[in-house]
């Protein structure tokens, strides 16, 4: 009866552990980057089917490589491919090339970029970023003939 008692309260201990710990991975804060934006865009002016470069400007503080989705936002919304990326750690500028679709509408857009890092098995860590709005043209769209 006492070696049973002994085993149950080893049992409780270990199990205690084992929910400190999952505790700890899912709520404890984890500073991943910080942003200075709202991200420069150059041309202000671009025509669909060209392209566009907006400039990150961040400090990263973990090495890990965060899923890249952006989205191009106006009274309408047209996402772009997810990709994975990983940009060093530090604080760092880097210019990003962007293809406006050939049917993006005329107007004036942003874009927001989501970056969601997986800082462990149980825990993502999500920032958006937006850019400067600028203006899109598409010339196929407001002219006959293209």
């Amino acid at each position: 009866m006492r070696k049973l008692n002994l085993i149950l309260n080893l049992f409780i201990a270990v199990l205690a552990i084992a929910f400190c710990y999952v505790a700890y991975l899912v709520f404890w804060p984890v500073k991943v980057a910080d942003y200075n934006q709202p991200y420069k865009v150059r041309p202000n002016i671009v025509e669909a089917g060209q392209t566009l470069t907006y400039t990150t400007n961040y400090c990263k503080y973990i090495d890990v490589p965060p899923t890249v989705s952006r989205t191009l936002i106006d009274g309408t919304v047209i996402y772009f491919p997810t990709e994975t990326t990983n940009l060093p750690t530090g604080c760092n500028k880097k210019d990003v090339q962007l293809v406006i679709p050939k049917n993006t509408p005329p107007g004036v857009y942003h874009i927001e970029i989501t970056l969601t890092y997986k800082v462990n098995p149980l825990k993502e860590v999500t920032s958006r970023i937006l850019t400067d709005e600028f203006r899109v043209t598409n010339v196929c769209l407001t002219e006959k003939g293209c």
